[in-house]
Order: structure tokens, then C-alpha cells, then sequence
């Protein structure tokens, strides 16, 4: 059972600035796009956003509340009062919105023509940003930084570790990178040429090489790379199978 509310977002000083009606967290979306410029106003001046809930039996009554909060405090676009909202209020289903199957079948169809023309240009313009030359380099410079820190590297080891030992997370990982990897040839064939890029310079090879050079590993170790090593291949040669 839902619990439903009107909330007042306030300025630091006590003046309302939206009246709104939720259930769950609502409140924390602060309403309108009107009234989240003044939400950010009142934080990029350091001052915190306040917030009254009055709790309701139910949905019709939080829709009644709401009307007459705004009634009684006025709205700054009819310029009948002070406030940031755009209706008289009890116009919107506290609950949030049902879609029917049919309905989410054609959003999620319109999403993917959507993206399969904007991708190409995405893709262009984050290329544009990864070549960056300065760009890159503060980008290394604070990395070094961060890791030459043995407290951040202690505690970013922790957060992998205890990531990747979650069975579900190892999973999803796993089946994500085999599906992208087996189902998009371009993304095989642009790995495929940016690594022999790389080879091909003198410097990145000596780097990589002398990085890995007198590197100690246990035969535990040594197992779980040869065993994902025999994984991967047999995964690419299946991929590679049913694409021909």
C-alpha cells in the first residue's frame, strides 16, 4: 500500500516555492524544471533547500490538499502568488504512470531508431574528445597521482575484490563482454586495429614490455590466466564460426 503526501519545497528563509503531491520519494525530484532552477539557485549560494511533508489517508485526499496549498499560496507564471508550479494542481497520478505492454513496445522501438542514428555521431564527437592531447595528459597526471597513493590503491583493490567475489555481478560481466564481443563485428575489427596501432609504436611496446618483465606470478595465477586465455579463444573461434 502506498503512502501518499503533499510536500512544500521552501527557500532557507521559509518562503514556499512548490507545492507537489508523491508517494515513496517524490519529493526529492523537486517538481518542475522551473523549480529546479531555484533548487539549484538556492544551492550554488550554499543554501539548503527546505522541505514539509503532510502525510494523507489516501490519493484523493493528497490531490485535495495539493489544490488548496496551491489556491491559498498562488503561482508566479498567472502571477496570482508566489509559487513555481504550472497547474492548479491534482492533475498527475501520485503512483506514477502504468504503461501497457503495447505502449513500452513502441517506446522502446522509437528508443532504438533514435540511438541508431545519433550513435555514429556520438561515437565521432567522443572521439574527438578521447584524441585530445591535454586533454589526455591532466587525464594520466592525475591518475598517476592517485594511484602512486597506496591508501587509494588499498582501497580501490578492496572495492574490486568484493565486486567481482559477488557471483551475479561476475555473471552479467561475463555475459555482457561475450555478447558485445560475438554480435558486433565492426567493434572486433576496431579493437582489432587500434591494438595493431599500438604494437606498431616502438615506444608503447618497449613500455608494455618492460612493465611485464621479471613480473613474479603464483601458479594460481598463472592457472586462471591460462584458463581464460583457453576461454576467450574457444569463445572467439564459436564467434567467429557462426558469423562466417
Amino acid at each position: 500500500m502506498n503512502f501518499f503526501y503533499v510536500y512544500i519545497l521552501s527557500y532557507p528563509d521559509g518562503r514556499p516555492f512548490y507545492v507537489g503531491k508523491g508517494t515513496r520519494n517524490r519529493y526529492t525530484f523537486y517538481g518542475n524544471a522551473f523549480a529546479k532552477r531555484v533548487v539549484n539557485k538556492i544551492r550554488c549560494t550554499g543554501g539548503k533547500v527546505g522541505v514539509t511533508l503532510f502525510p494523507c489517508q489516501n490519493e484523493a485526499t493528497a490531490f485535495e490538499r495539493e489544490r488548496r496549498l496551491v489556491g491559498f499560496y498562488g503561482r508566479r507564471d498567472n502571477k496570482t502568488g508566489i509559487l513555481c508550479n504550472l497547474s492548479a494542481g491534482g492533475d498527475g497520478p501520485s503512483a506514477g504512470w502504468t504503461l501497457t505492454k503495447e505502449t513500452s513496445m513502441k517506446m522502446s522501438k522509437a528508443g532504438k531508431r533514435k540511438w541508431a542514428k545519433s550513435r555514429e555521431t556520438l561515437l565521432i564527437a567522443l572521439r574527438k574528445v578521447h584524441q585530445n592531447p591535454e586533454r589526455n595528459r591532466r587525464i594520466s597526471e592525475a591518475n598517476k597521482k592517485n594511484w602512486s597513493d597506496g591508501t587509494f590503491k588499498k582501497m580501490m583493490s578492496m572495492l574490486c575484490k568484493k565486486r567481482w567475489s559477488n557471483p551475479t555481478f561476475k555473471n552479467m560481466m561475463s555475459k555482457s563482454r561475450r555478447k558485445a564481443w560475438a554480435n558486433n563485428p565492426i567493434r572486433r575489427k576496431r579493437m582489432s586495429a587500434q591494438m595493431k596501432r599500438l604494437w606498431a609504436d616502438k615506444t608503447y611496446r618497449q613500455k608494455v614490455i618492460k612493465s611485464r618483465t621479471g613480473l613474479k606470478r603464483t601458479e594460481e595465477t598463472k592457472r586462471k590466466i591460462s584458463e581464460g586465455n583457453r576461454r576467450r579463444w574457444a569463445n572467439w573461434r564459436k564467434a567467429t564460426r557462426k558469423n562466417k
